[in-house]
């Protein structure tokens, strides 16, 4: 750590885990506070994320941070009294500060301070708190009504029901301290480690507004004792006497001096400062009391670091596949001792193991999983700053956000769904004089959204812009020489528009005709695929163009088809299998001097997995092979010669690392029961491949 900063590393770390969340959510919610001006409960939201940065930024002396919140919540204040409208040029601000915070969040995350100049960005937010000067009034609020102390009385009478014990704690401050918030919050989070705080006066609403006095007084349900409590407060700098007394069972009014807010909880996601909340108002004391109880014994989360989850997450796919191997044996032995006693046991606690092994799986896969919102929630941010900078209107909806996915694919499809977006807003959404010659709304709109679909996730961006022009697509792909002009002129819409994923598609003309949709789509389509994943494509000129991900679960494990080709054992992801057949006599011929498999008035190209993968030589032809695998990867289905198809089965993917390096068609490895090493196909690989062959020929 650097000189000046006395901070442990378990502080700095729950410190940097706390901005992150708050930033996440001011990303999130500056954004809508645009839309959504008068949006209460949105504007108090913001105001105590900005009031939470600035204390506890201020608490560790990062002062640069504690500063520029302190300039954001000034500005919040008087939007939240009224005294200050909403307009593009404030969000613009707090935006700014907002990217000023993260750039400091970077710095204080190897302990520093320096290096960012905030003072451009006070004085752009002091710039629009000097466009509209208050009015004489000041716009002052009321004080936050009384709520009665039923619902503390519900929740203490709850506690006591769980064996704690109940105390007033009153704690003094040195009155003329330039920190009476932040030391009244430090004490809230003291107590809150050691127990539930039920009651305090100050309430913390009223403490993050910065209304605090130089005295606390808070009611603790604990199971620690009396001293515990006061040694977690008295260290406090600033602290000048503490008092903590058990409460009788019957004593729980406050004193004179003190007020219970009618608010619910500043920030909900702080379960251990607990309080009813609205939801308790109308209900009997017995009602309360039993709300009370399930708010009390549900406090129970914890924070895992990522890489102790990855670990255990592979220890989990090891067990995964001694599983299967001990079900195989088991399975052995009893075929070869039929009625053997030791060996029916062996058996028996096979299948338990399998059963614990699945549930274990099962649950690890559950924890892994995170609602995709998480990665959504950044993209309105994106659409505004885009919009602002192209002049263009746009409306940001976002379904589906509560979906879950693993966390890894989370973290690969963020690039191609910023892409995407970019590419809906700059080149999809016309601008508002476009639109209104069109007939359209001045607006345009953008719709995130993701489902569940049979064990996949479908995400989906579509937009209600121009749409893609075919024929220019077309145009641009002959000029790049990808096709020639008698190909082109046989596609089919889709084929036409599946051409935007070909690399090199671009020019200058289909940069600005064509959507820009050329640009790096190669890119996209390689990530997604990457997953194991597919990527389609509609669109329709002047009405707009929808992309549609179709992504795996997880990257952990995924239900794959074993098949047998040379004597080697390959896994095809059952997500690009279409059928298996049995090819007819005389259903196979050459056509170019390619192999073509005649199915159902289609003809599709017919390749043998052993020349594909170079095992076995290429001596033997592909209508020895018995078994034919019909896959498809977006638009594009092929025809796969095998020589077995063995089951279909779970499987757990294993990285076939750096020595091995990067195989054309191989997509990674993994281990069966009876420990044979089976190679995993990179489907889109091999069928662009396929692809690649048949547009040469065509050409020749």
């Amino acid at each position: 750590m650097p000189p000046g900063f006395d901070v442990h590393p378990d502080d700095l770390k729950a410190f940097l885990q706390e901005v992150d969340e708050q930033l996440d959510l001011l990303d999130d919610d500056i954004v809508r506070l645009e839309r959504e001006a008068d949006n209460v409960e949105l504007l108090q939201e913001i105001f105590r994320a900005a009031h939470t940065l600035k204390g506890s930024s201020g608490m560790l002396g990062f002062q640069r941070m504690a500063a520029l919140t302190h300039a954001m919540e000034d500005v919040l204040d008087r939007v939240r009294k009224g005294t200050l409208p909403v307009t593009p040029e404030l969000v613009d601000a707090l935006l700014q500060s907002l990217d000023g915070l993260k750039a400091l969040k970077a710095r204080a995350a190897v302990g520093e301070d320096g290096g960012i100049d905030i003072d451009p960005l006070v004085t752009a937010l002091r710039a629009v708190e000097a466009a509209h000067p208050p009015s004489g009034d000041g716009g002052a609020t009321g004080a936050p009504p009384v709520a009665p102390p039923a619902e503390a009385a519900a929740l203490l009478e709850a506690a006591r029901a769980l064996g704690r014990a109940a105390y007033r704690v009153v704690v003094a401050f040195d009155a003329g301290s330039a920190w009476l918030a932040v030391r009244n919050f430090q004490v809230l989070s003291a107590l809150a480690e050691r127990g539930d705080v039920v009651w305090s006066a100050p309430p913390r609403d009223a403490i993050e507004r910065e209304e605090a006095s130089a005295t606390l007084a808070a009611i603790v349900a604990a199971s620690c004792d009396a001293d515990a409590l006061c040694a977690a407060v008295e260290t406090i700098d600033e602290v000048v006497s503490v008092s903590v007394e058990p409460l009788p069972e019957s004593g729980l009014a406050p004193a004179a001096d003190e007020r219970l807010s009618d608010e619910p909880p500043p920030d909900d996601r702080d379960r251990r400062i607990i309080d009813l909340g609205p939801e308790a108002r109308g209900k009997s004391p017995q009602e309360q009391l039993e709300l009370a109880a399930q708010k009390i014994e549900t406090l129970q989360t914890i924070r895992i670091d990522v890489e102790r989850l990855d670990s255990l997450m592979n220890m989990v796919g090891e067990l995964a596949i001694d599983r299967t191997r001990i079900s195989q044996i088991c399975r052995l032995l009893q075929a070869r001792h039929k009625e053997d006693e030791l060996v029916d046991a062996l058996a028996d606690t096979s299948a338990h193991i399998v059963k614990v092994v699945d549930e274990l799986h099962e649950s690890m896969m559950q924890i892994r999983m995170l609602p995709i919102g998480l990665l959504f929630g950044k993209f309105p941010r994106l659409v505004r700053d885009l919009a602002r900078t192209t002049g263009k209107a746009v409306t940001f909806l976002v379904e589906g956000q509560d979906t879950e996915i693993d966390r890894s694919v989370i973290d690969k499809i963020k690039d191609p769904l910023v892409h995407l977006i970019r590419n809906a807003v700059d080149h999809g959404i016309e601008s508002p004089e476009e639109r209104r010659r069109a007939g359209k709304p001045e607006t345009g709109t953008i719709r995130l959204s993701a489902r569940h679909d049979q064990g996949y996730i479908v995400v989906t961006l579509e937009d209600d812009g121009r749409g893609i022009d075919v024929e220019r697509v077309k145009e641009a792909a002959v000029q790049r020489g990808l096709i020639s002009a008698d190909v082109a002129h046989r596609l089919s819409e889709s084929e036409a528009l599946d051409l935007i994923f070909q690399p090199g598609l671009s020019t200058a003309r289909a940069t600005t005709e064509v959507s820009g949709r050329g640009v790096g789509m190669d890119v996209v389509r390689r990530d997604i695929e990457a997953l194991n994943g597919l990527i389609d494509i509609e669109s329709v000129r002047g009405r707009g163009t929808r992309f549609s991900l179709r992504l795996p679960l997880t990257l952990a494990t995924f239900r794959g088809l074993l098949v047998e080709s040379a004597g080697t054992a390959y896994a095809i992801p059952l997500s690009y299998v279409q059928e298996t057949v049995r090819p007819a006599p005389g259903s196979v011929a050459t056509v170019m001097g390619r192999q073509m498999l005649k199915l159902r008035g289609s003809v599709l190209p017919l390749l043998p997995l052993r020349e594909i993968c170079r095992i076995g030589g290429r001596e033997k032809p592909a209508t020895a092979e018995p078994f034919v695998v019909i896959v498809r990867a977006g638009e594009r289905t092929v025809a796969l010669a095998v020589d077995a198809l063995i089951e279909q089965q779970e499987i757990v993917v294993k990285s076939l690392g750096g020595l091995v390096g990067h195989t054309p068609g191989v997509a990674g490895a993994s281990i069966l029961g009876d420990g044979q090493v089976v190679l995993i196909l990179d489907v889109p690989a091999l069928i662009k491949a396929a692809v690649q062959r048949e547009t040469y020929a065509l050409a020749a």
